[in-house]
């Protein structure tokens, strides 16, 4: 999926929408590249559809889990490639999301940032 996004962005003209499509965490690949998109400096997300509403059980679990995290001294000294925000807190959690080419990819090189 990350290869067909590559090559989606190379003929995407700016101003074009890619749409996105299983991202509620039935294909956990697919909610993958869609934080890698939204991390890209050069796409905006326009919108999602169907917000994917977790069951109880999994929003105690995840607020367990985020609560664990924050107790882990230097986590970002030892993962500095690794994004600790759910897809919640990026506001990602629907099943259709948009982005938006906003301009020409820039990036030098040496680019990199966690998603």
């Amino acid at each position: 999926m990350l290869q067909d996004f590559y090559f989606i962005d190379k003929i995407l003209d700016v101003g074009g929408v890619i749409i996105f499509d299983d991202c509620g965490g039935s294909w956990p690949g697919i909610q993958r590249v869609a934080r890698f998109v939204n991390s890209l400096p050069h796409y905006n997300m326009l919108e999602g559809h169907n917000r994917v509403v977790y069951s109880f059980k999994r929003q105690m679990a995840e607020s367990v889990v985020r609560w664990m995290v924050k107790l882990i001294p230097f986590k970002k000294k030892f993962y500095p490639s690794f994004n600790f925000k759910t897809d919640t807190e990026l506001g990602l959690n629907y099943a259709c999301l948009a982005f938006q080419k906003m301009a020409p990819d820039g990036r030098q090189w040496n680019w990199d940032r966690p998603f």
